[in-house]
């Protein structure tokens, strides 16, 4: 794998991940401590199997059918540093997923329940803390990424002048069709 940059390890996102006290953090219908392992898991991935096993551990709690539970807020900082490192391709592709399910998904029942009512806006405003980082993947080579990039920023970026002159070059001559298209939507929203 390649360097953590600023001297950030593995090892401190590792820790930081384990500090939170994920016993006590909801996920649907469960306590969130298989979170420190997952994550391990996911950024670890090293093939297609492994980050998508690794994924559906949190899209099936953390996030499930775009409702978001306590434990999407706390993992967001998590994913965000993750995006610092060199990750596998299958890896990347799979924390930039988590995070469009994240920035996409409302505020379980459950959590409004708990009084938690302003989740899902949480959610997005704590992904807006790396929102140059998700710019960033915009040049990824994995289409993929780009893919979910656009979806996320369409979603949490309020500089929509800032979205729409990114998104140009990207609808003119971008290799993938699908990121052509969600960039050309991006313009028609200035």
């Amino acid at each position: 794998m390649g360097h953590w940059p600023d001297g950030m390890s593995r090892e401190s996102l590792l820790q930081r991940v384990g500090a939170v006290d994920w016993a006590r953090t909801r996920s649907d219908g469960e306590d969130s401590s298989y979170v420190p392992d997952a994550f391990r898991r996911l950024i670890d991935a090293r093939t297609d199997s492994e980050a998508e096993t690794a994924f559906r551990r949190f899209d099936n709690s953390v996030v499930t059918q775009g409702f978001l539970h306590e434990a999407a807020e706390k993992l967001v900082p998590c994913l965000l540093e993750a995006l610092s490192f060199e990750l596998s391709g299958p890896a990347r592709h799979q924390v930039v997923e988590l995070l469009t399910e994240i920035s996409l998904g409302y505020t379980s029942s459950a959590e409004q329940a708990e009084g938690n009512t302003q989740l899902a806006e949480a959610c997005r405003a704590a992904i807006r803390q790396g929102l140059d980082q998700i710019y960033g993947l915009l040049t990824d080579t994995d289409a993929r990424v780009r893919r979910a990039a656009l979806y996320i920023l369409n979603r949490v970026e309020l500089d929509r002048p800032r979205l729409a002159a990114v998104a140009e070059p990207l609808a003119k001559s971008d290799q993938d069709e699908e990121v052509r298209s969600l960039a050309a939507d991006q313009l028609t929203t200035r």
